[in-house]
């Protein structure tokens, strides 16, 4: 009972910081989807959000944007599935957590530019907002941006050739809702590095510096140890930089990514998935968590 009544509050909770920081038609309540059992669903959700919020922010509305990287496997600081399990005091309940940007941005690089489509993420619904490109080439230390507006289908389009050299970044904004993207000049993802952000520092090693690009500005490059005045940007936050390898590597403030097993490795009957919305200085994600009956990893 008491716990029906926690989880309760907790959404009513959710609602009204959604409603509170002015989500209007980009997130609404769609970013709630529960699956086969909306009761069982719910609960289950509603419980490891809770969870998940406390661990991170000891209960405050907002969680610090440093501890996201405690809920990735693919980060620098690598999260235990099993170890975060026990931390939150969900037993033998398997879940996934995922930690998201609220917007999907593709870019397609073609003879004539660059073509953007905007979703948000998890739909296919369309997303008009502000777009800035970076052209970036870490070995000159140049820098070039330039800005666009998407059409309420989504689509935005950037006159723009990149060099060989030069790498792309797209960050899109609509309203509090962002989100980016990281290309070559032949149009493919970059792979995420091990350079990252914490304490308003950078760690990690890089020859060449690294680039910190947000949609309303920029810095770089700067050396590893350098300290960032975070609250001096709009999150998210895109770090580019040279890895060890030679090609051009990118991480994130915070660090997007997920711990636990996948749907196809989780045991249990599949219950529920739903997704909220999570404040953060300097912005929101989302966070989705998908819950299973009881079951190991």
């Amino acid at each position: 009972m008491v716990s029906a009544v926690l989880d309760s509050l907790l959404g009513v909770m959710l609602f009204f910081i959604a409603v509170s920081i002015g989500l209007g038609s980009i997130v609404g309540s769609v970013y709630v989807n529960i699956a086969v059992s909306p009761q069982a669903g719910s609960m289950l959700g509603n419980s490891v959000a809770r969870a998940v919020m406390f661990h991170l922010s000891n209960g405050s509305a907002i969680v610090p944007a440093d501890e996201l990287m405690t809920l990735t496997d693919s980060s620098p600081l690598p999260c235990s599935f099993r170890s975060l399990r026990s931390q939150l005091g969900l037993g033998n309940l398997t879940f996934r957590v995922d930690v998201m940007p609220m917007l999907n941005v593709a870019v397609n690089v073609t003879s004539s530019g660059l073509v953007v489509d905007l979703t948000k993420t998890g739909y296919t619904d369309p997303v008009q907002a502000f777009l800035r490109l970076y052209v970036v080439d870490v070995t000159a230390q140049s820098v070039a941006e330039y800005t666009a507006e998407s059409s309420v289908d989504g689509s935005g389009f950037f006159s723009v050739k990149l060099t060989n050299t030069q790498t792309g970044v797209v960050l899109a904004k609509a309203g509090i809702a962002v989100g980016y993207a990281t290309f070559t000049s032949q149009g493919s993802p970059l792979s995420q590095g091990d350079i990252y952000l914490k304490a308003e520092a950078l760690h990690g090693e890089n020859q060449t510096g690294v680039y910190v690009l947000a949609f309303d500005d920029w810095v770089g490059p700067l050396p590893a140890g350098d300290s960032i005045d975070v609250s001096a940007y709009s999150l998210p936050l895109v770090l580019l930089y040279q890895g060890s390898g030679g090609a051009v590597d990118y991480s994130t403030y915070p660090w997007f990514g997920g711990c636990g097993p996948t749907p196809v490795q989780a045991v249990g009957s599949y219950v529920s998935d739903q997704t909220f919305l999570l404040p953060t200085e300097g912005g929101s994600v989302l966070l989705r968590i998908r819950t299973w009956g009881p079951g190991g990893a």
